[in-house]
């Protein structure tokens, strides 16, 4: 039967039905996410879904409802709304994601936010940025495209996770061309001293959020330990530029003092 003969689907109706599913499935927001799958499968905004449900519409071809049952048969097993849309938002930009890349959290969003205040209030003009695990681009992507001229040096440790950067960076420049040249993704070692040497001392501020210390990623609470203070120490040795000579006098540590406490001596 063609969509001009089928019978009439009420919104409201397939709604209902897809959060019951999700609601038997132990979703915690079931009406939400059916709500977000079937604006995804109609190509259409979650405002056109509340619309519809509102007045009581159809909303969706055959093969659209089709697609949007075969989303909500993937979210009733528990996987990521993020992963089965293939992509989740970020403050101001769109991120593509899916299996190998961490989904962007909304805490994550006040990190940026923390960052971008503090180089505001200390008149950063053209700032060098660190973000360290990058993922998905999230935290030094948003700090590129709205800081005019900063330079943002991402270093991220998984070949395949890099590729959901790249492939951001790539979605990010056409909305923002100039960021092009001014984004710089290492795939490197975070917790090692040999990444991004060539920064020491020029940083403005590392902006992270680094992954939860658990294996595989380190396999013992003591490398745990030590990658937690590697990151601190690059931190402090690409940023000491920002503590003036006579600050070291007044009792904070100079680059060497941060060098003896990084390597134990």
């Amino acid at each position: 039967m063609s969509d001009q003969r089928r019978p009439p689907v009420l919104i409201t109706d397939i709604i209902n039905q897809a959060s019951s599913q999700l609601r038997e499935a132990g979703i915690e927001t079931p009406e939400h996410d059916a709500k977000l799958l079937l604006a995804e499968a109609a190509g259409v905004e979650l405002r056109d879904v509340d619309r519809a449900l509102l007045m009581g519409e159809e909303l969706g071809t055959t093969g659209q409802l089709a697609v949007f049952r075969a989303m909500l048969d993937r979210r009733a097993k528990r996987e990521p709304l993020q992963y089965i849309t293939g992509h989740a938002p970020f403050r101001y930009l769109d991120l593509k994601v899916g299996p190998g890349v961490f989904i962007p959290r909304p805490e994550t969003e006040t990190v940026v936010q923390a960052g971008l205040d503090w180089l505001t209030k200390n008149g950063m003009i053209h700032p060098c940025v660190v973000d360290l695990c990058a993922g998905s681009g999230a935290i030094g992507l948003s700090v590129v495209s709205e800081v005019p001229g900063s330079q943002v040096w991402a270093v991220e440790l998984s070949p395949n996770t890099a590729e959901w950067t790249r492939r951001n960076l790539s979605e990010t420049a056409k909305k923002y061309p100039s960021i092009a040249s001014n984004y710089h993704l290492e795939i490197a070692d975070a917790t090692s001293f040999a990444t991004l040497a060539q920064l020491d001392g020029t940083v403005d501020i590392v902006i992270t959020n680094p992954p939860t210390c658990r294996r595989p990623i380190f396999p013992s609470s003591r490398k745990c330990v030590i990658g937690i203070r590697n990151w601190l120490c690059m931190a402090a040795r690409w940023t000491v530029r920002l503590i003036p000579e006579p600050h070291y006098r007044a009792g904070l540590p100079s680059s060497q003092a941060w060098g003896r406490a990084c390597h134990g001596t």
